[in-house]
């Protein structure tokens, strides 16, 4: 077979780098698909061409020999069309392990060991990891196909231990994997023992470590094996990965680094981070895109590209409007990704013309992707409360009894919807000034990273400061707990607003009525209560949020509510707003973090780079239009203002300076539509 050698590496003046996915079918109209691929790409700005094999309506399980040789076929035939148009064509096998039986089963001459899930039912297509015949047989694949000269090739999101449809949770339960175990533990194990001893409750068993690092060990091993075997077929090809939600692949024992790694051709890779919704999501969706793009970028490393997935499925604007998915696309360019990777069209082997609204789509969106893709860069990095990334908490999380593998894994993100609706900056990693952590991943700090927390400003749910006093460090929260009071076994209603440090008069009631339990906690003599809770009968129960100042010189707030597991009952309105505004203002003492004011679901960013070139963005997630007033700290002037539209070219405008003084309060100088930005370049 030829070896069409790329162009493609290195060129990265196009600020935009559209990548277009799409699959093509190894029948008599491939080579006119081809052509209108490169014809649709031409048309609208599209350098790349990420081809899909075996996927979605089409996907047949493990694909045969014969399959495999008429798509090799196939590629020789259209590959050189792509690259005569001077397009990028990479390879996007839809399937490694399989996402799903879906109805599919192993065929003839596929003896793979197959996964299995914690309560013991068998897949009947997806592969287990610990397969050696498997393994060897995905890596030959890629070895084959590499030969052909692609640019990247991609390793499916299904490369993982969860979510893998009709199995609970997951796997690998296999015998092939408690065989490896077994080895390790220098005895045989059944599946049932190193469930339960995985799933102890109470201290972890330290089974469930050398789990996660047998899990961790068999994926970076194939991984291994892909590189090398695409490494010797194509050593100028590149391996891309695509992966899941961080929380959840710590709880199957990855680490990033070691994977990328392994992945590692010539010191590069690509990487698809997770972060946006396949449908339509109002609202708290774009703080959930930042939320992942932040945390993954901080732990990705710099000889590693980030390409995102511009993703609509089941597809059209009856799915998603266009407007949520350039949101999307902008998010992606303020983060810095390199490139975006359109699954906008169905795999259903139509021409990819059918399609012409997605044309209009990126038509629409290009010029306001490419101011961005020229003001922000992978340098630039945000700033403002810390919500830190814990991968060691699924090791250190005491379970109840009766856990299933799915309590191995608790979202370190959802602080961020709490600062995100409220117009609070904040970043997915620990801050030198504030930081939140509510439920049991506090179990994953370190003890080093307890104190340093706790020597600065920290917010604390219910159940975080209870785990924090079982950790020995309850002295230091400045209150005392007197237990759990249940919904079904309490009366509890109201959190009633105490101090005029929260910037609402005292007295003002706000509904607690919705939480499943909270916790009584009473402040100490040296601890201001900020609001109390009150239960239906007018009676106080207790404080419902205590700020002490403890002996390592830092400020903490702890709240009565499990934040984390209840946060949708914390009903925010423009005085819980003020709340937690004041709240980090007071921890976070000089080093305040910018925020919005007085307007509902305003995610704000505050982005600066080495060279101290700073910017704030504003994006009105509601669907009512608002003009939104901004509070940056530590800035002199507004040097440029910038509003972006959905759909429509940027333009310069004009923000209001109302205040100065070290902190400017700017208020912009138009109503911001939903999905609208305002972009204030600063120093």
């Amino acid at each position: 077979m030829r070896n069409y050698k790329s162009k493609l590496h290195g060129q990265t003046a196009n600020k935009v780098r559209y990548g277009l996915r799409f699959q093509i079918l190894p029948n008599q109209s491939a080579v006119q698909r081809a052509k209108e691929v490169v014809k649709f790409c031409l048309l609208h700005r599209i350098e790349s061409v990420h081809l899909f094999f075996n996927a979605e309506e089409w996907n047949r399980g493990q694909v045969t020999e014969n399959e495999l040789r008429r798509l090799l076929e196939m590629y020789e035939k259209i590959i050189p069309l792509f690259r005569k148009a001077g397009l990028g064509v990479s390879l996007n096998p839809w399937n490694t392990t399989l996402h799903t039986d879906r109805g599919r089963t192993l065929r003839a001459g596929q003896n793979f060991q197959t996964m299995v899930s914690p309560l013991g039912i068998k897949a009947r297509a997806v592969a287990s990891f610990a397969c050696p015949r498997w393994r060897k047989f995905i890596a030959d694949l890629y070895g084959r196909m590499a030969k052909l000269g692609f640019d990247v090739l991609w390793i499916e999101d299904d490369f993982r231990y969860h979510n893998h449809a009709p199995l609970d949770w997951g796997g690998d339960f296999s015998p092939a994997m408690l065989k490896l175990f077994s080895v390790k533990v220098d005895r045989n194990v059944s599946r049932e023992e190193v469930v339960k001893k995985v799933l102890q409750p109470g201290q972890p068993h330290p089974w469930r470590r050398l789990w996660l690092d047998l899990w961790r060990e068999c994926s970076e091993q194939t991984a291994g094996a892909i590189r090398d075997a695409v490494a010797a077929a194509n050593p100028d090809a590149r391996l891309g990965l695509m992966s899941s939600h961080p929380d959840v692949h710590a709880a199957e024992g990855r680490n990033w680094d070691g994977l990328f790694k392994a992945l590692s051709i010539n010191g590069k890779a690509w990487h698809r981070p997770h972060f946006a919704s396949y449908g339509e999501a109002v609202g708290g969706g774009l703080i959930y895109s930042y939320s992942q793009l932040d945390v993954q970028k901080r732990f990705r490393p710099p000889w590693v590209e980030a390409h995102p997935e511009i993703e609509n499925y089941p597809f059209s604007r009856f799915n998603k409007s266009d407007t949520q998915t350039f949101m999307q696309m902008a998010l992606a360019k303020i983060m810095g990704s390199e490139g975006l990777l359109l699954d906008l069209h169905p795999f259903t082997g139509n021409s990819v013309l059918d399609e012409q609204e997605v044309g209009e789509l990126l038509d629409n969106s290009y010029p306001a992707l490419d101011w961005l893709g020229r003001h922000f860069n992978r340098d630039m990095i945000s700033r403002g409360v810390g919500i830190p990334f814990i991968p060691a908490a699924p090791l250190e999380r005491r379970l109840q009894p009766g856990a299933t593998f799915n309590e191995l894994s608790s979202l370190s993100e959802i602080p961020g919807y709490v600062l995100g609706r409220c117009g609070i900056a904040y970043q997915r990693d620990f801050s030198s000034a504030v930081n939140i952590i509510w439920g049991n991943n506090l179990w994953g700090l370190t003890d080093e990273q307890i104190k340093k927390c706790l020597g600065g400003g920290l917010w604390l749910d219910a159940e975080a400061a209870e785990i924090m006093a079982k950790r020995g460090y309850g002295e230091h929260l400045g209150i005392t707990i007197k237990g759990w009071l249940e919904r079904e076994k309490s009366v509890y209603a109201l959190e009633r607003i105490e101090s005029p440090e929260t910037g609402k008069r005292a007295g003002f009631n706000l509904s607690c009525n919705l939480m499943s339990r909270v916790m009584q906690i009473e402040g100490g003599r040296k601890s201001e209560t900020w609001t109390d809770l009150i239960d239906c009968f007018d009676r106080r129960l207790g404080a419902a949020l205590s700020i002490h100042r403890n002996s390592f010189g830092g400020t903490v707030a702890v709240s009565a509510f499990a934040m984390a597991e209840n946060l949708t009952n914390w009903n925010l309105n423009y005085q819980r707003q003020v709340l937690a505004q004041n709240l980090i203002r007071k921890l976070a003492g000089r080093n305040k973090p910018a925020m919005v004011l007085s307007a509902p679901h305003c995610l704000v960013l505050d982005m600066v780079n080495a060279s101290k070139e700073r910017r704030v963005v504003v994006i009105n997630l509601a669907v009512d239009p608002v003009v939104p007033e901004v509070v940056v700290p530590r800035a002199q002037q507004v040097q440029e203002t910038t509003f972006i539209l959905p759909l429509h070219p940027p333009f310069k405008g004009r923000a209001r300076v109302l205040s100065k003084g070290g902190d400017l309060k700017i208020k912009s100088g138009i109503e911001l539509p939903f999905g609208g930005m305002l972009i204030l370049s600063l120093n």
